[in-house]
This record gives C-alpha cells, structure tokens and sequence, in this order.
C-alpha cells in the first residue's frame, strides 16, 4: 500500500455491459491500477486492452470485423468525449472508484452512403450518413477530407438495420472529398462515399472548350468560347443539379 501511495496508485473498479439488440446484455466486471493523472482516453484503452486479454465475447468479434466503441459513466453522468485529455484525479476519481462501461461495436466492412452529396464550399448543409451498424454514443465524428466536423447518431439501426447519423458539412475548397465516419473521437475511421463541393462563382463562369462540330465529317472543331453555367433551376433549389 505504501509503494502504491508512494507512486500515486489507484484502483479502480470497472463494470462492463455489452450492448446488443437480440438478447439480455452481456457483463463483466474488472479491476484496474492506474495512476492518479491516468487520462479518460488512456482508461478506455486499458478497458479494451484487457476485454481482449481475457478474451471477452465482444472482444471476440471485435478482432473479426468489428471496432470496440466503450461508453464510461461516472457518478452517474456519461463522460463526454471533451474530457478524454483530463486526468482521473481531476474528475473526483479516487482509490476504489467505480465505473460504468457500455460496450457496443461497429462494423469496419459496412459499406457507407451519404444524402445529399453535394455542398457549396461555404459549407453548413446537413448531411446523413447511412450504415449498417453505428454505436450509439457521443464520441461519433465525420470528416469531409482532412476536416473533422461533429456528428450525432440519429438510429442506431438497432431496429430498422439501417443506421443513420447527422453532420454539418463544413467549409471546404472546391472539388471531392470522402466522407469519413469515427466512433471513437477519431482514433479509427470507416472510410465512406466520395462528396462533392462547388463554387457557385467559378461555375458561373465562362470556359473556351474545343469540341467536336460535326461527327460525320471530317471532324472540324470550334475554338470559340461558349459559357457554362450552374443549374439553378427550380428542380434543385437547393444549388446546383449540375451544369447546363
């Protein structure tokens, strides 16, 4: 006991409950030693660590296809993924403390798509995210190319089969981009659909395009600039079904 002082030790006790939707969940409990300035993200990994060490179900399907999403409640407040930096002993956590973990997985190998699929490069649409299986938990971000951006589960597909999450697109130059999804704050990403921004100015614009004049003959071709234009037509009224 003196050394574990002596080193700022503490134990903590962990009560693991995985989440599933056809039968009762599975539990587990487990005993930890961790040092007072153990942050809540290196908790986590200790958590899943040790579920594959002594070979949990979860962590059975876990290294099949699946990633290990863990959800921690603490005096009976769900722990936000904007405390994961902050050491234990900062939160109140103390030698004996307990913890509540929801475990639920996700599948690596589901194929996902997006609506819509097209955004101005200011940003600031809604755009869903379907899959198979999503976690439900607050940790869940997208990220348009290299730009991470908050999401939030709206189905889990616990019920339906289809999952569904929400997110705001953010600002971003012109061109595609793919959709990423993570549900564990960004440590792994599920790579989605390509997404398309626009510059509504640059398409407005106009172009010198040499094309074709006439097919069947001796294939003359036009130098002479002609205009391209976004389609802002009342079938989109969003912006932008594509150029016309």
């Amino acid at each position: 006991e003196s050394l574990e002082s002596d080193l700022n030790l503490m134990w903590v006790r962990i009560n693991v409950r995985e989440r599933q939707a056809a039968k009762a969940p599975e539990k587990q409990e487990m005993k930890l030693c961790v040092l007072e300035a153990t942050q809540l993200k290196q908790l986590r990994e200790l958590i899943a660590l040790r579920l594959v060490q002594e070979d949990a179900p979860i962590s059975k399907r876990s290294r099949k296809r699946d990633s290990l999403s863990l959800q921690l409640v603490y005096n009976g407040q769900l722990l936000p993924s904007e405390d994961d930096e902050k050491p234990l002993s900062q939160m109140g956590v103390g030698d004996g403390s307990v913890f509540h973990c929801l475990a639920s997985l996700a599948s690596q190998l589901q194929q996902l798509s997006c609506f819509p699929q097209q955004c101005s490069v200011d940003g600031g649409r809604v755009v869903h995210v379907l899959g198979e299986r999503f976690p439900d938990n607050d940790r869940s971000v997208c990220r348009f190319g290299r730009v991470i951006t908050g999401a939030t589960i709206e189905d889990d597909g616990t019920e339906g089969g289809i999952s569904q999450l929400r997110c705001i697109a953010p600002p971003h130059p012109a061109g595609p981009v793919t959709i990423s999804v993570s549900f564990d704050g960004g440590a792994t990403w599920l790579e989605g659909p390509t997404f398309w921004y626009f510059d509504p100015t640059t398409c407005s614009g106009g172009y010198g395009v040499r094309v074709v004049a006439d097919c069947a003959g001796a294939l003359p071709l036009r130098t002479d600039p002609f205009r391209l234009s976004w389609d802002r037509s009342g079938r989109d009224p969003e912006g932008g079904a594509g150029c016309a």
